[in-house]
């Protein structure tokens, strides 16, 4: 169920041909230009092993009891070669493509994972579970698992889902390359997770509450950050100036539409689309 929050108090509702409302995810690549957008849009999507990975620990640690709606294993097989000897690399055989592909036809609509990424998975769990500092401040326990939040904030319809939901904080949980502290501060502000956090503080009314990560990375290392309040500030900030160019845009496309017809409104997006990275910068010059 969909919880729903009230921050701003509207008489429309702004939208863009190709795009209906706003997240952190369409925010961000919005952040690094109008085409960056467009692209993550229009992408297909499709699933790697990663992903599969990020989605089963995400099951396995938040909501356990949907893991069987939501995958299916595929078991173990030795695959030989013609010479008898078992394949190093069986994976790469036409035997065990044609053995997952029936396995993928009985799975339907369920993630398809093997047996050693359920275990590798499983050992990522324990590893978030019986994490000292998670543990101590309360991260994991009392928290509402996977809850997705709708609401309207300047003129548009955002959309998300939330980790971890308390009262008094959120928690999201990151998976990341490396957990060192002194390239995952920047990797963090990089990847403007403190915008993800104003949206989330924004839909669920917790603007000066706190704002944590769990960051994992392969080896199991588990680095956990808590934003200050400057930070999330500096988010917020971010987050209105983004959402705001993108209603000026929408200004200047209605006010000329009513002067040159439709067909200005058609060609005025499709010019908005191609714009690189230049387009957030003043005159189109970068300062370093």
């Amino acid at each position: 169920m969909i919880a729903e929050f009230q921050t701003e108090t509207t008489k429309k509702t702004n939208s863009i041909p190709g795009l209906k409302t706003l997240s952190y995810s369409k925010l961000s690549n919005f952040a690094d230009s109008p085409k960056e957008l467009w692209k993550y849009i229009n992408k297909e999507r499709t699933q790697t092993e990663s992903m599969i990975r990020g989605n089963l620990v995400d099951c396995l640690l938040f909501t356990p009891e949907l893991f069987d709606e939501q995958f299916y294993i595929i078991k173990d097989i030795d695959v030989k070669t013609k010479t008898g000897e078992v394949a190093k690399n069986k994976k790469a055989t036409g035997e065990w493509k044609e053995y997952k592909k029936k396995k993928k036809a009985i799975a339907g609509d369920r993630m398809v994972i093997d047996e050693a990424m359920k275990q590798d998975a499983d050992i990522e769990v324990l590893a978030i579970k019986n994490d000292k500092v998670i543990k101590a401040n309360g991260l994991l326990e009392g928290g509402e698992y996977q809850k997705s939040i709708e609401f309207e904030y300047l003129n548009w319809t955002f959309r998300g889902k939330l980790d971890i939901y308390h009262s008094d904080k959120i928690v999201d949980l990151k998976r990341v390359a490396n957990t060192d502290p002194k390239k995952l501060k920047w990797t963090i502000l990089e990847m403007l997770y403190h915008i993800q956090a104003a949206v989330y503080q924004r839909g669920t009314n917790q603007i000066g509450k706190d704002y944590w990560l769990i960051c994992i990375d392969a080896e199991l290392d588990i680095c956990v950050y808590k934003f200050t309040q400057e930070t999330l500030e500096q988010g917020r900030y971010l987050l209105d100036s983004l959402v705001k160019k993108l209603n000026i845009e929408i200004s200047i496309c209605e006010f000329y539409a009513t002067m040159n017809g439709p067909d200005y409104a058609e060609n005025f997006w499709k010019s908005f689309w191609k714009k690189g990275r230049s387009y957030h910068q003043n005159n189109g010059i970068f300062i370093i």
